[in-house]
């Protein structure tokens, strides 16, 4: 009962699938027996609905473990048939060869024929990676070849043609003693790529003797040059308002000073006229005494204001400039006198 279910799988999966690539007779899977068939059968009918679903990676995946578990050439041609629908031609090939060689060991023509035939048809449009050998590998040691990450069943000597899927792939050679570069390439369909795989070039050597110094190349103490001084920052913002500041400030005091002559001027001018304070007024001259008295009343007002404001934008200056810390070498210096404020030291 379970033989006849799996052949009638397999020919319902044929006639969706594989109707043009494989006579639908010759996908009948062979009648499992034990455990193990029985996990076969499970996995063929898994994976053959996938492949009905259109799922074909998942498909040739279960394809393959129930082949690994129960070998029949129906099995085989089905995970043939799984392959070639993905492109994957090499793997179909493969899948092709071992369902012509199971059905010849059955005494199954038809399947056998089958199998020739789908490997005769996708023949030219398998992709071949074809490796060469360098002379530097060549030592007399037995050489394996590595593709994909996987040892290849065959040993090499000089090259090596190999059949691979469509696609990117990485190879190298490799014995007990040394490998090869690894060298990725793409295979394309119907295309042969070649390949010449040999020991990876050295690094050059460092020679310490040439490149270490030499006694004679160290100069001696007296020709050291000192270190350069680092060059010194400029002060800072807060300083450069404090010393504009102290500037302007003195600036007004000195105005302040020469506003005070001209009424000094016109002081004495009133004392020339006969000014009388207790009457605000002068004896001679009464147009220019009142004239004198306003040129000396704004004067006094004039350089009051210039010699407070003057006062206090030095006293500013001097609070930012101290405040604003010092950047250079700490000798900087303020002086103020009677005629005016003097800054010394480093800046």
């Amino acid at each position: 009962m379970l033989a006849s279910r799996r052949s009638l799988r397999a020919l319902v999966v044929c006639l969706a699938l594989g109707s043009t690539l494989v006579p639908p007779a010759t996908c009948f899977a062979e009648p499992p027996a034990g455990a193990a068939a029985s996990e076969a059968e499970r996995l063929y009918e898994q994976g053959t609905e996938l492949m009905r679903a259109g799922e074909l990676v998942a498909a040739c995946k279960l394809l393959a473990e129930s082949q690994l578990l129960d070998p029949a050439p129906g099995g085989a041609l089905a995970l043939g048939v799984c392959q070639e629908r993905r492109g994957l031609y090499a793997s179909a090939v493969r899948a092709y060869t071992d369902a012509a060689r199971l059905a010849h060991a059955a005494g199954d023509g038809e399947r056998a024929a089958a199998a020739d035939a789908r490997i005769d048809a996708l023949r030219a449009r398998v992709p071949k990676v074809e490796v060469t050998i360098g002379e530097a590998l060549r030592d007399g040691t037995p050489l394996e070849l590595v593709l994909d990450g996987v040892v290849a069943p065959t040993s090499v000597s000089s090259s090596i043609r190999i059949d691979v899927d469509p696609g990117r792939h990485a190879v190298e050679v490799r014995s007990a003693t040394r490998a090869s570069s690894r060298v990725v390439f793409e295979a394309r369909v119907g295309e042969v790529t070649a390949l010449v795989l040999d020991v990876p070039p050295r690094a050059p050597a460092v020679d310490a003797a040439v490149d270490a110094p030499s006694d004679a190349s160290i100069p001696a103490r007296s020709e050291v040059e000192a270190p350069a001084p680092a060059a010194r920052p400029g002060m800072s913002p807060t300083r450069w308002v404090g010393l504009i500041s102290l500037g302007s400030g003195v600036a007004a005091l000195g105005a302040g000073g020469i506003v005070a002559l001209v009424g000094a001027s016109s002081d004495a001018k009133l004392d020339e006229l006969g000014y009388d304070a207790s009457t605000g007024s002068c004896r001679t001259d009464l147009v220019g005494c009142r004239d004198a008295f306003e040129s000396a009343s704004s004067a006094a007002d004039a350089s009051t204001a210039l010699w407070i404001g003057g006062g206090a934008l030095v006293g500013v200056g001097l609070t930012l400039f101290v405040l604003g810390g010092g950047e250079g070498d700490g000798s900087t210096a303020v002086q103020v006198g009677p005629t005016g404020a003097r800054v010394e030291g480093a800046f």
